[in-house]
């Protein structure tokens, strides 16, 4: 039995797609963005996982369909989870019933910033600053 209770495991495709999971960590690809993503969410040994499991699906339809495996890299990943957290922001922010509240949002400024290929946000409060 493992430290949390889980049993070891003899399968080598496994321990081959676990070592490949904790690879992408130095990948600069679209796989790497989104286990840095799974991993900030769910911790280590679950990211490990879950990546390995699309490790898993990837190679399967790789070699079952012969689909080709297209890299579209960690930046189009970036800006299309930005695009799904705006999206899911405006859909929380109507169920608040805040649509119509611009005055505050006018007094926030969104700064995007670009370094090593990983896109980061922040809001910025106008009024707080010029005080």
């Amino acid at each position: 039995m493992g430290a949390k209770g889980r049993a070891f495991t003899n399968n080598r495709a496994t321990t081959v797609l676990r070592m490949a999971a904790t690879t992408l960590r130095e990948s600069d690809t679209h796989l790497r963005a989104q286990f840095r993503r799974f991993r900030t969410r769910l911790g280590p040994p679950v990211a490990t996982k879950a990546m390995a499991a699309k490790l898993s699906r990837l190679l399967y339809r790789m070699l079952r369909y012969g689909m080709k495996y297209v890299d579209q890299g960690a930046e189009f990943y970036e800006v299309q989870h930005r695009k799904q957290q705006v999206i899911h922001l405006k859909r929380k922010a109507a169920q608040l019933g805040l649509e119509n509240h611009r005055s505050y949002c006018r007094g926030l400024k969104l700064r995007t910033r670009v370094s090593d290929g990983a896109v980061a946000g922040e809001i910025v409060n106008n009024r707080a600053r010029s005080s």
